[in-house]
């Protein structure tokens, strides 16, 4: 889908039938796992399905695989990577694609949004209204407002996660559901067995 609203921005008109090929060009191939072989099988119709649930919103596409950096306060700097920006009637709205459901924590994913508004805020000097979630398995999407509230939470929560850091105070919660899902879970002395 990178590829899709990259060629967007260009002013490309993609269509449902370059789908062959965008899968066949951007999809890797043996991904292993369940979701890999639900990829494999399904990734052709939900790119299809994609491109026309979209077609007037491609249109709107701002910025694709962004990169973004800001700072606070005491040295701190968060990095990161947006995967969309797209404009609608003069509101902005930044989203993150998921492959399902299941990829991450919606806590996870809505903090990692609003730690975005504030890296597009430094990188264009303008707000984020609304910040999405899209997940390709489940075609589903979901959206909130971004308030001055949330924001101001965001920066606090990260100044806090750096202290902590800097202090070697992060709390170790090992549990059998969260290191089946931790991708450093092999290197992890502290795991769940």
């Amino acid at each position: 889908l990178a590829e899709v609203h990259k060629r967007a921005i260009r002013g490309e008109q993609v269509k449902e039938e370059d789908t062959p090929d965008l899968v066949k060009q951007f999809l890797p191939r043996n991904h292993g796992g369940e979701l890999g072989k639900w990829y494999d099988e399904n990734a052709p119709q939900r790119v299809k399905e994609y491109i026309r649930e979209n077609r007037k919103a491609l249109r709107r596409v701002k910025f694709a695989e962004q990169d973004v950096e800001f700072h606070l306060d005491d040295g701190i700097s968060v990095k990161g990577r947006i995967d969309l920006v797209r404009e609608n009637d003069g509101k902005t709205a930044i989203v993150d694609l998921k492959s399902s459901l299941a990829s991450q924590s919606p806590d996870v994913s809505w903090i990692q949004l609003y730690a975005y508004a504030l890296g597009y805020k430094e990188l264009t000097g303008r707000d984020v209204d609304y910040v999405e979630l899209y997940h390709v398995k489940e075609g589903e999407r979901k959206q909130r407002h971004v308030t001055k509230s949330n924001l101001g939470s965001m920066r606090q929560r990260i100044n806090k996660a750096a202290v902590a850091v800097r202090n070697r105070q992060l709390k170790r919660d090992p549990s059998e559901d969260k290191c089946k899902r931790c991708d450093f879970s092999s290197l992890c002395s502290k795991r769940a067995n």
